[in-house]
């Protein structure tokens, strides 16, 4: 019996050793989780501000972007009012250009007749 006791304490005891061992081994992967998680958390914080930062650059160039698309289209409409006044300006000269001529033509024709 007492034989039996010693080798029941023997395999008590290589049992309490080994359940030691699956707990310094569970602690072990339950910490090193945790040190995964904390990394990745903090990745992610990371990359999560990045995007932030990225959204707010591209609302101030998309912003950007239409102000300078107002400007120009302004521009253009300056532009355009330019033209047209000195297209104004130059048909006036082309009446007056046509008129000259069709007087100078009238004078001639009168010079020519009277010859």
């Amino acid at each position: 019996e007492s034989e039996k006791c010693s080798s029941f304490e023997c395999k008590v005891n290589e049992l309490k050793a080994e359940m030691r061992r699956a707990e310094r081994h569970h602690e072990e992967d339950v910490s090193n989780l945790r040190k995964d998680i904390e990394t990745r958390s903090a990745a992610e914080t990371e990359l999560c501000e990045k995007v932030e930062k990225y959204k707010l650059t591209a609302e101030v160039a998309e912003q950007h972007n239409q102000e300078t698309d107002l400007k120009c289209q302004h521009k253009i409409s300056e532009m355009v009012a330019l033209m047209e006044k000195h297209k104004s300006q130059y048909d006036k000269v082309l009446e007056e250009k046509d008129a000259e001529l069709d007087q100078r033509r009238k004078k001639e024709r009168e010079i020519n007749s009277e010859k």
